[in-house]
């Protein structure tokens, strides 16, 4: 039985914050899937079909590679021994870089896993955030995933310039070229991973190699366990691994602050959602969960921006309202009662 058939899956109902509601439409899932595909079924085309047109020899073999790809020499700066004590150091500023790479891969190997694992384990995330915060939830864990790259490739060369070009073997460290490519979407599927472990952490997951059945929560930390062994040892992905690990760490945190994705798009100039007109429905659907609350508030209250412990209590309560108290984590449920605590603290009578 695989993961979309458990009953945590099948009875969640669709739509949260911008979702499908009802199962209309794509999922946010299936749309990233689709862009990827799209993205590397492009590339192979000019690959192989369309460099050898006279009109297109000016651009390189891998030109959207060569355009999308991270790495710190192309996304921040440059940092490279160029002679004994002689360093070369120049600003790129080629920030995309940060979100492009997430939808580029080496072969259709690689396109294929990391894929798979975002169809297995992107519903069960994408169903508890609705479709907008699920796509600036991978986003993010992609962006985090490729900052702890370049924490990791910075700290190796800084140790080389101290040690006269010479890399010394400390665990973890990265030596590669600054130039050296990072490119995937398993950064944002690890994060995706982690946000499992937490909506839905005694999800039975069966695994045909060895065939075994494990917790969804057990699992996630395997997975981060294993990439980290694989990066202390130095293989030959560290680098991916590296993006793996902050991918990772970035999903633990986000999924437990959602509130914070609220206003990723607001990077590119679109609207955020739980602001505005947005945030005040938002405001008066908590209320009506709690019955009296929204009676409560004058109009001046309603209007005011809401803090983000706020957000998220009334995340919290629009989730009970559609999936009832047996829904709720453990966090979530602590959350609940130190609101209520601090409600009946300030209203003694």
């Amino acid at each position: 039985m695989g993961v979309a058939d458990r009953d945590y899956v099948r009875k969640r109902p669709r739509g949260g914050d911008g979702g499908p509601a009802g199962g209309r439409g794509l999922t946010m899932t299936w749309m990233l899937i689709i862009a990827n595909t799209a993205v590397h079924v492009v590339r192979v085309f000019f690959e192989r079909y369309m460099m050898v047109q006279d009109k297109f020899q000016h651009l390189s073999e891998d030109w959207l590679v060569n355009v999308g790809k991270f790495s710190i020499g192309r996304a921040l700066f440059f940092l490279q021994a160029t002679g004994p004590g002689q360093w070369d150091i120049r600003m790129e500023l080629g920030v995309w870089r940060f979100v492009t790479y997430q939808f580029l891969h080496a072969d259709w190997f690689h396109l294929f896993f990391n894929m798979f694992g975002l169809f297995v384990f992107g519903p069960i995330v994408e169903d508890a955030m609705g479709r907008r915060k699920f796509l600036a939830f991978v986003l993010v864990c992609g962006v985090f995933g490729a900052l702890a790259f370049v924490l990791l490739n910075l700290a190796g060369q800084l140790v080389m310039m101290l040690n006269g070009g010479q890399p010394v073997p400390i665990p973890g460290l990265l030596f590669a070229d600054p130039l050296t490519p990072l490119v995937g979407a398993s950064a944002g599927v690890f994060g995706v991973i982690m946000a499992c472990a937490h909506v839905a952490p005694n999800t039975l997951i069966d695994i045909p190699l060895p065939p075994i059945t494990v917790r969804m929560k057990r699992l996630a930390y395997v997975y981060l366990a294993i990439a980290v062994v694989q990066l202390l040892l130095g293989s030959r992905n560290a680098g991916g691994e590296a993006a793996h690990i902050g991918g990772a760490l970035a999903g633990f945190f986000f999924v437990r602050r959602t509130h914070l994705l609220s206003d990723f798009f607001n990077l590119v100039g679109g609207p955020s959602e739980g602001a505005g007109k947005g945030g005040r429905k938002a405001g008066r659907r908590g209320g009506s969960a709690k019955g009296s609350r929204a009676s409560d508030l004058n109009d001046s209250a309603a209007s005011r921006p809401m803090s983000p412990a706020e957000a998220e209590v009334d995340r919290i309560l629009e989730k009970v309202t559609r999936e009832g108290m047996d829904s709720l984590t453990d966090g979530e449920r602590r959350t609940l009662e130190a609101a209520s605590g601090k409600r009946r603290d300030s209203n003694p009578n």
